[in-house]
């Protein structure tokens, strides 16, 4: 089957303000990173593979496909990073559920919850960006192998810039 021609994007750099029409179910995570600042507490930095929409199965088939772009999603100004990471019986992969926002924090700022299938991770700062780094794939699968998404990036700028 051929792909549906590839989805409408406004954008390829998304902020915290655009949180509520944002979901991340089984984003792959390829990477976490974090940098410390010389004035700030530091930056939460994480490589994934960003589902930018399901496909739902048509004639024959029985299996949703994806179009999915590699991002990078960025917490500038965190701090409180607490991560808990289970990955004893299965494959090396991280995958996220969800991205939960408790605002009301010190200093207009949120706590950010990243729950993932085997893993949790909370950080609190001001708010994100998420840069889309190429245009989306089509894939069969939920998570772009290397030779399709490049090699572990946390680059950011996003395709359209």
């Amino acid at each position: 089957m051929s792909p549906p021609p590839q989805p409408p994007l406004e954008k390829s750099v998304w902020t915290d303000a655009d949180f509520d029409h944002m979901g991340w179910h089984d984003a792959a995570v390829h990477a976490l990173a974090t940098e410390g600042e010389d004035e700030n507490p530091g930056r939460l930095l994480l490589d994934l593979d960003y589902i930018l929409e399901w496909v739902p199965p048509s004639g024959e088939e029985t299996r949703f496909n994806f179009w999915i772009a590699p991002a990078t999603l960025v917490f500038d100004h965190a701090w409180d990073l607490t991560v808990d990471i289970e990955l004893h019986t299965t494959a090396l992969e991280l995958e996220l559920d969800a991205i939960t926002r408790t605002p009301d924090q010190p200093f207009g700022r949120s706590t950010w919850t990243l729950e993932g299938h085997n893993f949790t991770a909370s950080v609190t700062s001001e708010g994100f960006r998420q840069y889309l780094r190429a245009e989306p794939i089509w894939s069969p699968r939920q998570r772009l192998d290397a030779a399709q998404r490049g090699s572990i990036s946390f680059t950011e700028t996003g395709y359209a810039e």
